[in-house]
């Protein structure tokens, strides 16, 4: 399943992540483009997120 969220979702959920002790170091790797790249404008509780360049999967670390 993809989704689409808010910036402001993806943001907040970047700070709570936070709160409990998750570096700010969040890497996603573009499905397009198969890098790992830094994701610093937030993340979502989802395997998947929309990114200007393509869907994502989040890992963090």
């Amino acid at each position: 399943t993809y989704g689409v969220f808010p910036w402001a979702f993806l943001v907040q959920a970047k700070f709570r992540l936070h709160e409990y002790g998750f570096s700010h170091s969040i890497l996603v790797k573009t499905i397009k483009t198969g890098r790992l790249e830094p994701m610093p404008w937030g993340i979502a509780f989802h395997p998947y997120f929309y990114t200007p360049k393509g869907e994502a999967r989040i890992r963090i670390g």
